[in-house]
């Protein structure tokens, strides 16, 4: 199934209440809790909404978002890093309960024998990032990573590198902890097992095929222009603005949107800049159970793992403070089931998955209503612990409350 333009009825929706939601939209942005919204959604191959609102940054001149606006997705990257990784699976080049170990031998220390891929991509390595900084900070006397990169390796293989012998906080498969160091080990993993690094491999087996062309992890100066910028005081602009307690303290000086340097830095955890109708072209995809107009990226097996509950039973866990006694999670995707995560939508069925991004982004996919939902904004405040200060688990329940059937 493709995508192409449709209306509400023609997909069994109820257009008024679609209505409705648009003009919800444009007051979040009236209201200045957004800069910037872009709102697309998708039902059985019907685009039945693309709206943009806002200005592609704060100066008063500022040009009108567009449909093509480019965002960092941060995190949302991750399910880009994941798809990767199950194509080599695919292939059969690397198992995901092998262990980490066998494709970097340099991750090294008492109970990584028994960390495998699976486990990175479910963040129950037991790899806590606190922990690694610190390690990092004592074997480097500096949590400024910029001051060990020499002139024969990047940024990220100087991090990779200073936590290869990092300890365990706990045994793998025992709790959840979202870590960026686990996903970085991923796009080390894909670079050694393809031998082409994570953008090159990203770009040649899934955004060309998907007619991506909007999508880079190393973005290219000809688009820079296209790309949405926030405030100063916005989280996550600058490494000195508002941001999320949890990011690694080692990370931290690299990642301000508005940092030019962040536009050429690869990170697997969260290096991807893309648009709303690239990123809807790929969750179609997995809604296909992994082909989209005439491409197969995954196997429907590979979707299947990859949108299941993995680690069931399995709590997620924020230093010693367990946050759900269910993380409930696949592949780099979120999945519903019975979990009540604060700001989660409240009207999308169990199997209901997607991932959020740092700043503001959010891909919702629906398999029981063959919903694809985008909602990328540029996110002016958090509350005082770190939570989005959106609305984008309103928009999804109004959309959701649209279906007929």
């Amino acid at each position: 199934m493709g995508l192409r333009i449709g209306k509400p009825e023609d997909v069994n929706m109820q257009a008024q209440r679609v209505s409705l939601m648009k003009k919800r939209v444009q007051s979040w942005v009236d209201g200045e809790m957004h800069s910037a919204l872009v709102v697309m959604v998708a039902r059985r191959g019907k685009i039945v909404v693309q709206e943009a609102f806002g200005h592609l940054s704060a100066e008063p001149d500022s040009p009108l978002v567009q449909l093509d606006t480019i965002f960092p997705i941060a995190s949302q990257s991750k399910i880009i890093t994941a798809t990767a990784i199950m194509v080599l699976v695919e292939e059969a080049r690397l198992g995901l309960h092998r262990q980490v170990a066998e494709y970097i031998p340099e991750f090294t220390g008492p109970g990584k024998e028994m960390v495998m891929i699976h486990h990175l991509l479910t963040h129950t390595s037991g790899l806590v990032d606190s922990v690694i900084d610190l390690h990092m900070i004592k074997k480097t006397q500096t949590s400024d990573l910029s001051q060990l990169v020499d002139n024969e390796t990047t940024i990220i293989d100087t991090y990779l590198a200073f936590g290869y012998d990092a300890p365990l906080t706990c045994p793998p498969g025992q709790r959840q902890y979202y870590s960026f160091y686990g996903f970085e080990l991923l796009g080390e993993i894909i670079k050694r097992v393809s031998g082409n690094p994570l953008a090159d491999f990203a770009h040649e087996r899934i955004f060309s095929p998907l007619g991506m062309s909007d999508s880079w992890y190393i973005v290219p100066e000809t688009v820079l222009d296209r790309i949405v910028t926030r405030p100063v005081e916005a989280p996550l602009a600058y490494p000195d603005s508002p941001t999320y307690e949890w990011v690694p303290a080692m990370m931290q000086p690299l990642i301000g949107t508005e940092l030019p340097l962040l536009r050429q830095l690869p990170w697997a955890v969260g290096g991807v800049y893309s648009t709303a109708p690239d990123m809807l072209r790929f969750g179609q995809m997995l809604l296909n159970q992994g082909h989209f107009e005439g491409q197969r990226i995954l196997s429907p097996a590979s979707v299947g793992v990859m949108t299941r509950n993995q680690i069931p039973g399995i709590g997620s866990w924020w230093g010693e403070v367990q946050l759900t006694p269910e993380a409930s999670y696949g592949y780099a995707l979120s999945i519903a089931g019975d979990t009540h995560f604060l700001i989660n939508p409240s009207l999308i069925s169990p199997t209901t998955y997607g991932h959020t991004g740092g700043g503001g982004t959010c891909i919702t996919i629906d398999p029981e209503r063959e919903l694809v939902i985008l909602y990328y904004s540029v996110e002016l405040a958090k509350d005082p612990l770190g939570v989005h200060l959106w609305n984008n688990d309103l928009f999804v329940n109004g959309i959701i409350s649209a279906v007929l059937d």
